[in-house]
């Protein structure tokens, strides 16, 4: 449920921009729970940036403050919005430096900088200049409001449309970029035969799908947690650091493989992997997750991922469904090295058979099989080359 504070109801009938004396505000800032949604106020009267914030200072919207960014031109306007991609809202005057400066912008914003996400709602003092019918159709904005007409409530109602507009839609967009990155990941990583190149492959991936977080990586199952999720041995004792291995990582963990997780993690951190692993679900918490491959046969039990600052619910779905496709992986990972090694015991044992009825027969099946070693991985060698 959406959390909407910060709107006093005896504004309603005042007009935003008829006050001359309004007091000069400082911008909101983010809660500490959560980031900031940022809002991009484009209009060269300093006076409306002013009203603005005043009036959209105390506003919170899923336990979310505004930030609130200004630009006096649509030049201005340009370089903040290309160094700040996540900007929810624009509220955009159309005459500025020139009389169509705004929708110039408008069409920068959409078609240079390909941004679909952003809420733009432009606001006019001059609706002659730009008239709403024929601004709605051929420019892609998504409201329009002169701005004799904006009352604070209307504003207020009018920004938290655009930031919940904005919130689905970008749900939507990191859904389809993440589901594209897992069947990415499961079309190239199935390919792979080596169990340490495709643990390395999962890392990176991950990494990928959250991108925002500092690193991750792969951790073993220690004795005494089986693959069911229980326990036999009971918590481990308070103080004793969980010496399960890191198998590979990235980004802050690119160094970690080979060293016990107790070495590189926290405590409390340590405790999570264990708890997770114990329950056989993933676990999450405001700085870091830990998530589960489910796997029939023996492979890395979990999955951490630190420093990502909360994972919202859509990226903890997307996670889910990315460790159950490469559960599916380490398991067909396994099964084709216990066939490689069943194949090699298999030519031991015909080796060791022949030799046992003829000496010079025996000695014969083994350098066979030492030359297509051999073979088998010069060619793999030349086609690793050619790539």
């Amino acid at each position: 449920m959406s959390d909407i504070q910060g709107w006093s109801q005896d504004d309603d009938d005042d007009l935003l921009f008829a006050d001359e004396d309004a007091p000069d505000p400082s911008s909101a800032t983010s809660s500490p729970a959560a980031a900031p949604w940022k809002l991009l106020i484009v209009d060269d009267d300093p006076e409306v940036h002013a009203i603005t914030r005043v009036v959209l200072n105390d506003v919170t919207f899923d336990g979310r403050r505004l930030q609130f960014l200004s630009a006096h031109s649509g030049v201005e306007a340009r370089a903040i919005l290309s160094g700040h991609p996540d900007i929810a809202a624009v509220l955009l005057d159309v005459v500025m430096e020139t009389e169509d400066a705004g929708l110039r912008l408008v069409h920068h914003i959409r078609e240079v900088l390909g941004n679909r996400r952003v809420r733009i709602i432009l606001r006019t003092g001059q609706p002659g200049q730009a008239p709403e019918r024929q601004v709605i159709v051929s420019y892609d904005i998504n409201d329009y409001k002169a701005k004799s007409e904006l009352t604070a409530q209307k504003l207020f109602t009018t920004t938290v449309a655009a930031l919940r507009s904005y919130q689905h839609i970008d749900a939507i967009e990191r859904n389809r970029q993440g589901l594209e990155t897992i069947v990415d990941a499961a079309g190239t990583l199935f390919e792979q035969r080596s169990m340490d190149r495709f643990a390395v492959g999962v890392v990176e991936r991950a990494a990928a799908l959250l991108p925002r977080a500092a690193g991750a990586f792969l951790c073993a199952v220690p004795p005494g947690l089986n693959p069911e999720g229980s326990n036999p041995e009971g918590p481990a004792p308070a103080g004793r650091p969980w010496e399960a291995v890191v198998l590979c990582g990235t980004g802050v963990f690119a160094d970690a493989a080979g060293r016990p997780v107790g070495a590189v993690l926290p405590e409390a951190a340590c405790a999570d992997i264990a708890a997770a692993l114990a329950r056989g679900r993933s676990l999450h918490r405001d700085d870091h997750s830990v998530a589960l491959f489910q796997t029939q046969s023996p492979g890395p039990g979990a999955l951490f991922i630190g420093g990502h600052g909360g994972l919202p619910e859509v990226e903890r779905r997307l996670l889910e469904i990315f460790c159950s496709r490469m559960s599916v992986g380490f398991d067909n990972v396994s099964l084709y090295e216990q066939l490689r090694l069943a194949q090699i015991a298999t030519v031991h044992a015909l080796g060791k058979l022949a030799e046992y009825k003829d000496e010079v027969t025996g000695e014969h099946v083994r350098r066979i099989g030492r030359w297509a070693t051999a073979i088998a991985r010069e060619l793999q060698a030349r086609d690793a080359l050619r790539r």
